[in-house]
């Protein structure tokens, strides 16, 4: 269960992306996801989905230079590694694409 747990989204210089987990104390980079923005990212979102998941929306650039914004979906009840939720980053979905029209 999420309650007051707060889980915190950074992204790097190198562009990789890092979740903090307060459950088990320590941070796990999400950036080897399918769709992760190729470079560039730049911004994240943390959000809270229901009483066990989190969705990380990451901005970067595509290979072709384009920005785009992605999306992930992360099971964090039970804590990643335990009671058959796998671990990070396997308790995350691939990265979908939410990119406006231009």
């Amino acid at each position: 269960m999420l309650g007051d747990d707060k889980y915190i989204g950074v992204v790097g210089q190198n562009g990789r992306t890092h979740v903090y987990d307060p459950n088990l104390g320590s941070w796990h980079d999400i950036s080897s996801l399918p769709g992760y923005p190729v470079r560039g990212a730049d911004d994240i979102s943390v959000i809270s989905q229901g009483a066990n998941r989190i969705h990380i929306t990451v901005r970067g650039t595509d290979a072709a230079g384009h920005d785009v914004i992605r999306q992930t979906s992360c099971r964090v009840s039970p804590v990643p590694g335990r009671g058959g939720n796998p671990r990070w980053p396997r308790n995350c979905t691939a990265f979908f694409d939410f990119t406006p029209p231009a």
